[in-house]
């Protein structure tokens, strides 16, 4: 997640999206979530397959399970929004709600 003060051209988004870029913005986001996806993925694989496992990160590995989950959840359904081509107005909404979730999940 990104420090407050950084802005959509710190990350390579368009300060504003519209009909003219969702395409590029959707992509953009998707494959970074493709790649944390796999990167939480991986660890989280490690955890559970560890035969000791730490009281200590137990809890932190709980919430990595359930933002692994979420990411998975939200990159399908974007997948599937694309493929319907759903309205952009619903795609905008739904690329707003992935920030205010992940600002959240903090």
């Amino acid at each position: 997640i990104v420090p407050d003060s950084t802005t959509n051209s710190d990350i390579g988004l368009p300060s504003k999206i519209d009909s003219s870029n969702i395409e590029q913005v959707e992509m953009l986001v998707l494959e970074r979530v493709s790649q944390t996806i796999t990167a939480l993925g991986g660890a989280v694989a490690i955890w559970e397959g560890s035969k000791e496992k730490s009281p200590v990160l137990a809890k932190s590995f709980e919430r990595h399970k359930y933002f692994l989950t979420a990411l998975e959840e939200w990159e399908a359904g974007t997948l599937k929004m694309r493929s319907k081509k759903a309205p952009v107005p619903d795609r905008i909404t739904n690329l707003q709600n992935f920030v205010v979730f992940c600002y959240q999940a903090r």
